[in-house]
């Protein structure tokens, strides 16, 4: 499905729900996902990162990859990525393996407002930009 925004376009990327096992994949329904990327700020940053947020509380809302195996069982960090094809912007998002993967980590900016929002507290933010184990 394409999804037009403005100039921006999100796509779901199928290899993140087709149960690839060098792919992180989403739990959540591909309405869910595009509305995660609808309230982060796409239009200036990239990449991009979101959270699952249901009924005021944090949620999981994808596993990661099989190979490597993971020390997490759940993700709970939206990332979204974006490239142009000359007319759109095109977006596309993943749920991000934070503890592997260094540029999956969200820049402070992001962890500072989630806090501000009460959805993660300092210690999660911490062991987030340090790549250690974080549950909800």
């Amino acid at each position: 499905m394409v999804y037009k925004m403005t100039k921006h376009k999100y796509i779901h990327n199928t290899q993140h729900r087709d149960g690839n096992p060098n792919k992180s994949q989403w739990i959540i329904s591909s309405v869910d996902e595009e509305k995660i990327w609808n309230n982060s700020p796409y239009s200036t940053d990239c990449p991009c990162y979101g959270l699952y947020i249901q009924n005021n509380k944090l949620d999981y809302l994808g596993f990661p990859a099989k190979i490597p195996p993971s020390p997490l069982k759940k993700l709970f960090i939206a990332k979204f990525c974006s490239s142009s094809n000359g007319t759109f912007i095109i977006w596309h998002g993943y749920p991000a393996n934070t503890t592997l993967k260094v540029q999956d980590r969200p820049p402070e900016g992001y962890l500072k407002e989630w806090i501000n929002k009460k959805y993660i507290s300092r210690a999660q933010a911490l062991k987030i930009l340090k790549g250690k184990k974080c549950y909800l």
